[in-house]
């Protein structure tokens, strides 16, 4: 998934759906906002020709990609996923128990 987004409508949903389904994601800086990725789940490149550069290497390199398809993959579930979700508000609430 491309994200070319200069600028910010959304919070970082498109990247993530896309993080979800499996696809390597390269974005603008704007367009990865509020993502918290630290460990190569997303490729960030705000100028054109870098831009560009990220792509062509994603679709040259399919071991690269794959790493970074399975990392993206991790954070998903890790951060993102319904049930990570609720048991960050058990957690930030105090309550015991898990959120199943």
């Amino acid at each position: 998934m491309a994200n070319r987004r200069r600028v910010q409508r959304r919070n970082g949903a498109p990247c993530i759906k896309s993080m979800a389904s499996g696809a390597a994601v390269i974005s603008t800086t704007i367009g990865a906002e509020g993502i918290l990725a630290d460990c190569g789940e997303i490729r960030v490149a705000d100028d054109p020709a870098q831009f560009a550069q990220a792509v062509v290497e994603t679709l040259e390199n399919p071991e690269s990609r794959d790493v970074q398809v399975q990392a993206a993959r991790r954070l998903v579930e890790s951060r993102y996923d319904w049930s990570a979700i609720g048991q960050s508000l058990f957690e930030a609430y105090g309550w015991e128990g898990r959120s199943e």
